[in-house]
């Protein structure tokens, strides 16, 4: 779970405590806002901190606020005065291994959309080997630039983009 939250950091909603200089600390974190905008919070720490910050209105109204532009902003201000250890994950009792992007099989390192997770030793799933089915989904222009949301590829539940289909005029 560690590894998931620092990638929320590296390449999700938290990645703005990067450019705030707080990438030395390896933090791990969440951003959240609630459906209606009233509340915004962030729970993070690093090697030896742990903070959750929550921001909200006492008259229940919305704050215009989200996670990353509310409650981060504090938690980065607080951490980047703080002295804090960086966060490290330990490989003890860990098996890193590439996975394919759907998350169902182990692969090799050069498998298009493969990334490296670590699992309880002995739990990672079956190896299975590249197929052209694995390749990186193309978007609508077919450039493959879409990206899909960050816990979507990081837990493999996203779909390949349909293909956009050609305009057809009715028949005269």
């Amino acid at each position: 779970m560690t590894v998931a939250l620092q990638q929320a950091v590296t390449e999700g909603t938290a990645r703005r405590l990067l450019a705030d200089g707080l990438g030395r600390l390896s933090p791990a974190g969440k951003t959240g806002t609630s459906n209606d905008g009233r509340d915004s919070w962030f729970a993070g720490y690093t090697g030896d901190h742990l903070t959750v910050v929550w921001m909200g209105n006492d008259q229940n109204a919305q704050t215009g606020l989200y996670g990353a532009t509310g409650a981060m902003r504090v938690w980065s201000g607080l951490f980047a005065r703080l002295p804090s250890a960086p966060l490290r994950v330990s490989g003890k009792g860990l098996d890193w291994q590439w996975v394919l992007p759907q998350g169902s099989s182990s692969t090799d390192a050069d498998c298009a959309g493969a990334r490296r997770f670590p699992f309880v030793a002995g739990a990672a799933p079956a190896y299975a080997a590249c197929a052209p089915s694995y390749a990186e989904p193309a978007d609508a222009d077919g450039t493959g630039t879409e990206e899909p949301g960050f816990w979507s590829r990081l837990f493999g539940r996203d779909k390949p983009a349909e293909p956009a289909q050609p305009a057809t005029s009715p028949a005269p």
